[in-house]
């Protein structure tokens, strides 16, 4: 059995799933969907899937992905109706949509990039979950704004059904890796699964040319 733990967005690679249970019928994936970066060790997890600047420095990590991208959407009819920010301090006067963090004592934060310097800024709003999909599916029924991966609203913004705002706060930064402790001895099962998931890695990549977007991590602004 191979454990995995992986976010609830979606993330590179994704595809090879399907190919890795027709390769190695024999092995049984453990899949558990987590939001906070777990423990592979005291989890008794073989990896986790995670964006890059959650990791720890003694993991052995594994790019999954290039440079992604954040995006906060709405529906066109939403923005019709309250207009369409254009500083992050416009978000005050706008309906946020709001996710809780996983410990579920506060919401994740609305982060945004000036002078390649990250800050968050506290948002309000009518509906706050612990459910992503929910949160999105507030933001089709033109409820509020929602700050999201592009990777998981990608096709709602092709089909036109939601827009986004505040773009030039929001460039690429680092994305996904496939990490697992650099004291354990790779076993043969993971290495088949990691094999596997860059191969459409590099698949992903050419198809969307992410490999040539700059690859930044997001440094915090301190006071």
């Amino acid at each position: 059995m191979l454990r995995l733990s992986k976010p609830v967005s979606k993330v590179a690679g994704r595809r090879a799933v399907p190919e890795f249970f027709g390769l190695y019928p024999e092995i049984t994936l453990d899949l558990r969907i987590e939001r906070d970066l777990v423990d592979v060790i005291g989890e008794g997890i073989d990896a986790g899937i995670r964006l890059g600047e959650k990791l720890e420095r003694d993991m052995i990590c594994v790019a999954l992905s290039g440079s992604i991208r954040s995006v906060v959407v709405a529906t066109p009819s939403y923005f019709d109706r309250h207009g369409r920010p254009t500083h992050p301090c416009d978000l005050a006067t706008h309906n946020c949509i709001r996710v809780k963090s996983a410990t579920g004592r506060r919401p994740v934060a609305w982060d945004f990039c000036e002078d390649d310097r990250w800050f968050d800024v506290e948002v309000r709003g009518s509906l706050l979950t612990n459910d992503s999909a929910a949160a999105l599916r507030a933001a089709l029924n033109g409820v509020g704004l929602r700050h999201a991966l592009l990777l998981d609203v990608e096709e709602h913004l092709a089909a036109g059904r939601l827009q986004t705002a505040l773009d030039a706060w929001l460039p690429p930064y680092e994305g996904f890796f496939l990490y697992y402790s650099s004291r354990a001895q790779i076993p043969s099962k993971l290495r088949v699964f990691i094999d596997c998931m860059l191969k459409h890695t590099r698949r992903d990549e050419h198809d969307s040319q992410a490999s040539s977007s700059p690859r930044k991590e997001r440094r915090r602004a301190t006071s």
